[in-house]
């Protein structure tokens, strides 16, 4: 990391001080914009993500920019105290939930620093569910068993900075990159709407299969294989219609009532992304062929509405 990249990290860091104060990613790249390919390797790296426009900075960042006295250095220190009671909890009440503001009495510290450090604590792999919008009077917060492997919230950082650069590729590899597809780096599938089905509670609905679908779809997405990516999209509609009381995905796009725009995303995906599908699962070999692009497979966000639904209907 060089001293530009350095720089640009602490000012997004700086000007972070809650979930909802994310910085405005195409405001920072213009202002910023003699930087535009520092910016696209700190994303590359995963020292930064750019979620629904806006960048926020990730937990292997943390590592790099403490020092005595810094923003990261504070943050650090208030994950520890969380991690600590987060840990506890599991030891004596294993699968229980924790509403962020006991979370907050337990250790000590304001409502506000617990939303300034959950961000950080919730991608370290350390919690079986979360609440999706910290800043909410009822959030809470369910650690896993995961976090037993660990005795501090600095082990934790550190294990996720081992595993982001493995999966980083050396930068001189990547101008061998034709293009960067926007899942460089994200989810294909929101990790947050995964463990709101992961938090589901349903006497009609076994979701395990579903979330297993989920997570293979983020795979194949990271691994650009997108044969197998618009396979699964196909498993995945013709897996959820029984949750929207129907027999098939059809029915759910034509009768399922909801918004306007709910009811759009559910037809792009029948109408679409099933006759793409078909062609990716049903194409015979021919002499001349073409593989597909993430253009082509790319349903992020009907799939997200379509989720969502389902995370509204079953709660």
């Amino acid at each position: 990391m060089n001293s530009d990249q350095y720089t640009l990290l602490e000012e997004i860091l700086a000007a972070t001080t809650s979930q909802s104060d994310a910085v405005n990613a195409q405001k920072f790249r213009a202002k910023n914009h003699v930087y535009l390919n520092d910016l696209d390797e700190l994303e590359q790296q995963h020292y930064i993500e750019n979620t629904e426009g806006r960048y926020r900075v990730k937990i292997r960042t943390l590592s790099k920019l403490d020092k005595p006295g810094s923003k990261a250095n504070h943050i650090i220190f208030l994950c520890e105290l969380l991690f600590k009671v987060l840990r506890g909890l599991y030891l004596e009440h294993a699968g229980d939930k924790i509403t962020l503001n006991s979370l907050a009495k337990e250790a000590d510290i304001s409502r506000s620093d617990v939303n300034r450090a959950f961000p950080y604590l919730s991608q370290g792999g350390i919690l079986g569910g979360w609440t999706s919008n910290f800043e909410d009077n009822e959030a809470f917060a369910t650690p896993s068993e995961q976090i037993l492997r660990y005795n501090s919230f600095q082990e934790v950082v550190h294990r996720y900075d081992r595993v982001s650069s493995s999966f980083c590729l050396p930068v001189e590899s990547q101008s061998s990159i034709p293009s960067r597809d926007p899942f460089d780096g994200h989810d294909y599938i929101s990790q947050i709407r995964i463990s709101e089905i992961e938090m589901l509670k349903s006497d009609d609905f076994d979701f395990g299969r579903l979330i297993q679908i989920c997570k293979e779809i983020n795979s194949n997405a990271h691994y650009r294989n997108y044969l197998a990516l618009g396979a699964l999209i196909r498993i995945l509609l013709d897996h959820v219609p029984p949750v929207f009381g129907f027999k098939t995905f059809k029915e759910v796009s034509a009768s399922y009532q909801s918004g306007k725009s709910i009811k759009a995303s559910l037809k792009n995906l029948e109408n679409s992304s099933r006759n793409i599908s078909d062609g990716l699962l049903h194409q015979r070999i021919r002499k001349k062929e073409t593989l597909p692009t993430l253009n082509q497979v790319n349903f992020a966000p009907d799939i997200d509405v379509l989720l969502s639904e389902i995370v509204l209907i079953t709660q």
